[in-house]
C-alpha cells in the first residue's frame, strides 16, 4: 500500500509510543474501499443547471468534519492533534485526498 509524506510548514505536537513528540512530517496511507464505506466523503458536490450555450458547472465544497476524520484515519493521529496543523498544510493534504478519491478529476 502506497504512502504519501507531507512536510508540515509548522511542526505539531503528537503523542507517540515514547511520549510527546514534534511532528515535522505527516504520513498518510493510501485510502481503501473500507475507508470509503466507513467515512463520509470529504467534499460535497454541487452541480449548476446549464443555461443556453453554457456548460454545466460542478463545484466541490469541503466537508470539514469529514476531512478531519479522513486525515486522522489515514495518518493514525488523533483529530485533536491534527487541529494544530496550519490551514495551508491541511489544504495540501485535502487536495491530495481529493485526487486519490477522484483520480479522473470529475
Amino acid at each position: 500500500m502506497a504512502e504519501k509524506v507531507f512536510s508540515l510548514s509548522k511542526s505539531i505536537k503528537a503523542h507517540g509510543k515514547n511520549g510527546a513528540e514534534d511532528l515535522a512530517q505527516l504520513t498518510l496511507r493510501e485510502p481503501t474501499a473500507s475507508d470509503v464505506f466507513d467515512l463520509e466523503m470529504p467534499f460535497r458536490t454541487f452541480a449548476s443547471m446549464p443555461g443556453p450555450g453554457k456548460p454545466q458547472m460542478v463545484e466541490l465544497q469541503m466537508n470539514g468534519p469529514a476531512v478531519a476524520a479522513w486525515i486522522a484515519r489515514l495518518s493514525g493521529h488523533d483529530k485533536g492533534v491534527l487541529g494544530a496543523m496550519t490551514a495551508q498544510d491541511m489544504r495540501k493534504i485535502y487536495d491530495w485526498l481529493i485526487a486519490e478519491l477522484n483520480p479522473a478529476g470529475n
